[in-house]
């Protein structure tokens, strides 16, 4: 089949002529969904809480990319696209997941993703000690959550023995 843009072609016969990587079918198919499919992107990061950290056009590329290489390698068949419909719908798919993904990164980032080692013991192997200045917030946010995952495990006379115990003047309950 030649290489070239159609014109009246149905869409699953383009969809073959894609998946058989004719760049042609990849103009045609581009061109008539990039328009409609940036748009949505748009609005899907103009609430999303990382507007401003990714571009619309580069979840739509890699949405279109990702849609060429799984019709090329097999994972998206021909026979299941009838109409603009179901092309749309695919890359629409493709697309959002997309944007969930780089949520997910972002949001993993931020919850330490990458996180690094956070020391618990000062240079000369003592313990930090947290009341005294000496621990960074990261150290200090570390402490409150194992605090809080050893606390679920104890019942409340042993939590209120752990948390006012060593503070003079207060009894525990």
């Amino acid at each position: 089949m030649p290489d070239t843009p159609a014109a009246d072609n149905s869409v699953q016969e383009l969809m073959i002529r894609l998946a058989d990587g004719s760049h042609g079918a990849a103009a045609d198919v581009f061109g008539r969904t990039e328009p409609r499919l940036l748009a949505a992107a748009r609005r899907w990061l103009q609430i999303s809480p990382i507007r401003g950290t990714v571009e619309a056009e580069d979840v739509v590329q890699s949405a279109l990319m990702t849609f060429w290489n799984r019709m090329q390698d097999g994972r998206l068949r021909a026979s299941g696209f009838q109409k603009w419909d179901d092309v749309w719908n695919a890359l629409v798919l493709v697309a959002r997941r997309r944007v969930i993904r780089r949520q997910r990164n972002f949001f993993a980032e931020k919850r330490g993703g990458g996180q690094r080692d956070v020391p618990l013991f000062s240079e000369d192997g003592s313990v930090i000690d947290v009341a005294d200045g000496q621990a960074r917030p990261e150290t200090l946010v570390i402490c409150d959550e194992i605090l809080e995952i050893l606390l679920s495990e104890i019942d409340e006379a042993c939590q209120a023995t752990v948390l006012y115990g060593g503070i003079k003047g207060v009894k525990p309950l």
